[in-house]
């Protein structure tokens, strides 16, 4: 590849950090120009003798950073997997108003069904299940085949495994209220 001019333009820097990760990538076999003057705001022009090859270069360079990027989530233990499985049953079953299968699914989360297991009521059953979906969007986040869904009447998010609109805080009353997020 041919040589690379970077050019600078701009007030006096007294701090050069910001551009350590230009330099950096450029290495040292470029020649940097730094040009200072009485300006407002900083403006970096790059000129190549190369423009195709260097526009090659930083698309590859921004596609294997996107796909690391899109890589970062961990893949979910089996632990967690098992608690997913668990809400979402409880999650089908608050939004069909059945306290009782709702319990029966809460067993399989162990401790942390406990609460939803002593619920008396649909409405104590679903602020229990509003504790677990803090946890679930929190082991979602990167992972597909997941929906974090919000409703914005209740104010309320959940977390599911079908775009099909299930709303476990509303039940049958409006089974349909809610729009995904992710």
């Amino acid at each position: 590849m041919k040589e690379l001019d970077v050019i600078v333009i701009g007030s006096a820097l007294t701090d050069t950090r910001p551009m350590r990760p230009l330099i950096s990538f450029l290495g040292a076999s470029r020649r940097i120009t730094l040009a200072f003057a009485t300006f407002q705001q900083t403006e970096i022009k790059m000129i190549t003798k190369s423009n195709y090859k260097f526009s090659i270069l930083m698309t590859a360079v921004l596609a294997v950073t996107a796909i690391a990027l899109s890589a970062h989530a961990a893949d979910l233990s089996d632990k967690e997997k098992q608690f997913l499985a668990g809400y979402e049953k409880i999650h089908i079953a608050l939004a069909a108003d059945d306290l009782v299968t709702a319990q029966s699914a809460a067993r399989e989360l162990g401790d942390e069904g406990g609460d939803i297991i002593k619920a008396g009521t649909l409405k104590d059953a679903r602020a229990v299940f509003e504790k677990l979906s803090s946890r679930a969007k929190t082991l979602v986040a990167g992972q597909s085949g997941y929906y974090v869904v919000h409703c914005p009447m209740l104010q309320k998010d959940w977390v599911q495994t079908s775009d099909k609109i299930a709303n476990p805080y509303a039940g049958k009353e409006m089974a349909t209220c809610g729009e995904i997020k992710k």
